[in-house]
């Protein structure tokens, strides 16, 4: 497996932060000598030397709260506790786990009284949890590892992840077939070599990484900046867009558009993991009982909707009145991810492997 450690820079004192900051130009009459994206990417060799010497991700992440089979459940909360969790998209059925955990109880029956700040578009929830208005935050590690790198950073905890894997990739439409079929297409490097992609804030990072691991040479794949809907794809301005595996292609069916396709970063060795709960170091020394109480709540959710989907998606829909789907698209949704959240079985509900993160810090 390839990797890219455009990261490192920062990690070794260099000028900018790749994961948001050194994209690709879109200047064509600036050298590649000038233009640090452009540059050939470190080996992988060196960029895991760099990477090993400068930054620890088990720093960052914890599993000491994740409950221990026959182990007894924490004490409840006393007196009960309000916390503010800042999710990282709206909220929506991608959330289904939190909902479940308020329905049945099992935050309540830990003493924690919960309520959400909604992200989305032009909404930075984990500029909430760095200004003391979120408890939690809870998103992508590529969030944790960019304000943990920056110069003014802030010491960071990942303290379990719900998804096992990133649900980010690149979404087209295959017009070889009529638009009310659905696609079996697998995007390979000959569909993207050339193409358009259209990125959302931040994106930029994705289509180094898909550079590097296809072998196609930096500023091959064009970057276009896109919103938070599919409507540069459906317009044809751009050929691939950035987005979720279960959000944007929804849109793209509600529009009659059944021939999508994704192309997946896993799909080139990017693991990831997703919907991270995140609390500062402060908190994490501070509020171990209580992370202890949300994490034992959690699990529960995760072991419950494991167990009753369809009472899960009902419980969902209750909770997105303004994100509606149907029945059907809810527990298809939750059908899938209940496959994510149980990933290949290695790792016990919400854990963190270190070494998965550090690797992440290589490709970056």
């Amino acid at each position: 497996m390839k990797g890219r450690a455009a990261f490192v820079g920062l990690i070794t004192g260099a000028a900018c932060l790749a994961l948001f900051a050194c994209s690709p130009s879109t200047d064509k009459s600036q050298d590649a000598s000038s233009d640090p994206a452009l540059k050939p990417p470190i080996p992988e060799d060196q960029a895991e030397k760099d990477v090993t010497a400068h930054f620890d991700a088990s720093r960052y992440i914890t599993n000491e709260f994740i409950p221990k089979p026959g182990a007894p459940p924490p004490a409840p909360m006393s007196p009960a506790r309000h916390i503010t969790i800042g999710m990282y998209w709206v909220l929506n059925d991608e959330n289904s786990p939190w909902y479940v955990a308020i329905d049945k109880g099992f935050f309540a029956n830990m003493g924690l009284d919960v309520d959400f700040i909604e992200g989305g578009p032009n909404r930075d929830t984990m500029s909430s949890l760095l200004a003391g208005r979120a408890d939690i935050y809870v998103g992508a590690p590529e969030s944790v590892l960019f304000v943990v790198n920056s110069r003014t950073g802030t010491e960071l905890k990942m303290i379990g992840a719900v998804f096992k894997k990133t649900p980010v990739g690149w979404i087209g439409i295959d017009h070889s077939i009529p638009s009310n079929q659905h696609s079996t297409r697998q995007i390979g490097v000959d569909d993207l070599r050339g193409r358009k992609i259209g990125i959302q804030a931040g994106g930029e990072y994705q289509v180094q990484i898909a550079e590097y691991a296809l072998g196609l040479p930096p500023g091959n794949l064009k970057i276009m900046a896109a919103g938070a809907t599919p409507d540069a794809l459906l317009g044809g301005a751009v050929d691939y867009y950035e987005g979720f595996s279960e959000n944007q292609p929804r849109v793209l069916e509600k529009e009659g558009v059944m021939n999508w396709t994704f192309f997946s970063l896993e799909s080139i060795g990017y693991h990831d993991y997703f919907c991270a709960s995140t609390v500062t170091a402060d908190f994490y020394h501070q509020q171990s009982h209580l992370l202890a109480c949300y994490t034992y709540a959690l699990n529960q959710a995760l072991q419950y909707e494991i167990q009753h989907p369809e009472e899960a998606a009902d419980i969902t829909m209750r909770h997105t009145a303004n994100y509606p789907q149907t029945r059907e698209a809810t527990l298809w949704r939750i059908q899938r991810d209940i496959k994510i959240f149980q990933g290949d079985g290695t790792e016990p509900l919400l854990a963190m492997n270190p070494a998965v993160v550090q690797k992440q810090m290589v490709w970056l």
